[in-house]
């Protein structure tokens, strides 16, 4: 541990990691208007589904809609604790946004059988965003329209990236926050 980590916790982030993801998603919150059509939903550190299952490399950070026919997006990050570059293949659109290539899955059990759902991609060039050793990567971009229709059938999303790293989420993240609704 370098000394200006003040300390680590179970799952080994540092203090500064905790602090600056928490500072970054309240002021996406302070500065996002919410209503039924448009919102964003923030998932601070420790409100994950399943954390007891592993530590997770690859987060989702926040679940927002834009629009009465937007579509349901997520963001997300990857901590890479390896001592190697980790590659992640995707798409990325003329708006610079990067969309990991995933696998989309649900189920009921997050330590049970997951069952493969569809999954949509942006248009955009194939690309690949390196995650250097010890770091984390610029912010990921998931599509997460295909999970909606999953609602009330069962418990829990999961992206899988093609390296086998993935984000478990609980499928009410995809409900605006009460802010929202009116």
């Amino acid at each position: 541990m370098n000394k200006q980590t003040l300390f680590r916790t179970s799952t080994g982030l540092s203090s500064e990691l905790i602090i600056g993801l928490a500072l970054a998603l309240s002021l996406l919150t302070a500065f996002t208007s919410h209503s039924a059509d448009s919102w964003v939903h923030p998932i601070l550190p420790g409100t994950r589904a399943c954390e007891d299952i592993k530590l997770e490399v690859l987060m989702l950070e926040s679940v927002s809609k834009w629009g009465e026919k937007g579509h349901m997006s997520g963001t997300c990050t990857y901590y890479n604790f390896s001592p190697a570059l980790v590659a992640i293949e995707g798409v990325e659109t003329s708006g610079g946004d990067f969309y990991p290539s995933v696998t989309n899955q649900v189920a009921n059990d997050p330590k049970g059988k997951w069952e493969i759902i569809k999954r949509s991609v942006p248009p955009g060039k194939a690309a690949t965003t390196k995650v250097q050793a010890k770091a984390r990567s610029k912010p990921l971009t998931l599509d997460l329209d295909a999970f909606v229709a999953m609602m009330g059938k069962f418990k829990y999303g999961r992206v899988v990236l093609k390296t086998g790293d993935s984000a478990i989420f609980d499928l009410d993240y995809l409900r605006p926050p009460p802010s929202a609704i009116k």
